[in-house]
């Protein structure tokens, strides 16, 4: 059987318990421990309050008219906060429009995506690890990913006022797609990655060049994120691959 400790409630808020240590012919106390219940906490009950065959702690709190039941988690496995984690996300600018995939873990749940602190415009959650987010009307700053579990982030996205535009079609697409994308003095690259952010394709398109020809063959069909950069400018199209 177990030993009866000492408790004590101050009239305003705090429980204070004193588990009992004494051996035969010592009565020792151990360090108090407190507990908040609420405002005006007068009386406590021990009972089991959720069937369990455990005691549990009732407070009744006076000044709110509320009953607080403490329960008692002795020999309980506490589950682990999955709070999410960011690992990645490209590209790391972007305008308004432009789409971002995000890669980490424990996204399932997620309630918020934010570019710099501004919502954006609208998320998918592919999988526990990768979403794809639309920017919104942005601002620079760090990515975070919000859900009942907590707040992850990760730096830096930068938001571009306006970015070039893309042209794709046909879309959705079947064998074969065209990209209209700006004429850059600049080598440039497209790259195609599948909706879990894995990289497909990769085309090296040389400069003076407006429009290039996306080979689909082989391609599964799905959602998919084209990517266009001259190394100075980023923009990306979603495509429909049937």
């Amino acid at each position: 059987m177990g030993k009866a400790g000492s408790g004590s409630v101050n009239g305003a808020s705090v429980i204070s318990f004193y588990k009992n240590i004494s051996t035969s012919g010592m009565l020792t106390l151990a360090q108090q421990i407190q507990y908040t219940a609420g405002k005006g906490t007068a009386d406590v009950f021990i009972s089991d309050a959720d069937g369990d065959s455990k005691p549990d702690l009732v407070a009744a709190n006076y000044d709110e008219n509320t009953v607080v039941v403490m329960r008692n988690g002795l020999n309980e496995t506490i589950p682990p906060v999955l709070t999410p984690a960011i690992s990645s996300f490209m590209p790391t600018s972007g305008s308004s429009g432009t789409t971002v995939i995000i890669k980490g873990s424990n996204f399932i749940g997620t309630t918020m995506v934010s570019f710099g602190g501004t919502p954006a415009a609208s998320f998918t959650i592919v999988s526990d690890s990768v979403i794809y987010a639309w920017v919104g009307t942005g601002s620079s700053g760090d990515i975070s990913i919000t859900s009942v579990e907590g707040i992850g982030k990760m730096g830096r996205f930068e938001y571009l006022s306006s970015a070039p535009p893309l042209v794709v079609a046909p879309n959705p697409a079947i064998g074969y797609t065209i990209l209209t994308h700006p004429l850059s003095i600049n080598n440039s690259v497209i790259k195609l990655t599948s909706s879990m952010g894995v990289l497909v394709k990769t085309i090296r398109v040389s400069p003076g060049i407006m429009q290039t020809r996306i080979d689909l063959a082989g391609v599964a069909p799905g959602m998919y994120a084209i990517w266009w950069s001259d190394g100075n400018s980023v923009a990306t199209k979603t495509i429909l691959v049937q």
